[in-house]
């Protein structure tokens, strides 16, 4: 499921648990005297941000090697589960011939944070140079950015 929006960080997605407990709570037998199921006691719908480390909130980019000459230069994707709890494992993958590839991975941290590189250098040890399709995937939902890598 894609979800995309922008605040001031673009949400990349809605937790199914929050979905899963609405359903077990419509799901679960009515009676007559039963208690109503406390707020505080319902999970909290997490929610996943994204954003650059630069600040910039485009899902289009490009990376020139004449600008970031060193890969560890180029800003990362920073993805955010609010609440914090649970922990979630981000991955970050790009598409090549047809096949979703790994780019990087990352569990969120106690801020509910997870940083993800990018990796412009190719199979042959050069910049790359072309368009690449990038997905960020967090609790099976993802957001598509495009990357372009150029030389100059």
């Amino acid at each position: 499921m894609v979800f995309s929006g922008f605040r001031r960080r673009s949400v990349l997605a809605v937790s199914s648990m929050a979905s899963m407990a609405a359903v077990a709570v419509l799901a679960a037998p009515l009676q007559a005297h039963a208690a109503p199921i406390a707020p505080s006691l319902r999970p909290a719908a997490q929610e996943f941000y994204w954003e650059w480390s630069d600040g910039v909130t485009s899902k289009t980019r490009t990376f020139t090697k004449a600008a970031y000459k060193n890969p560890g230069r180029l800003p990362t994707l920073i993805v955010t589960a609010e609440p914090a709890t649970p922990q979630q494992y981000v991955k970050l993958q790009f598409k090549q011939h047809g096949t979703w590839m790994r780019e990087d991975g990352s569990t969120t941290g106690a801020s509910g944070s997870a940083s993800l590189s990018l990796n412009p250098i190719c199979d042959d040890g050069k910049w790359c140079v072309g368009t690449y399709k990038y997905r960020a995937i967090i609790n099976g939902n993802y957001t598509v950015f495009s990357i372009t890598y150029a030389l100059g």
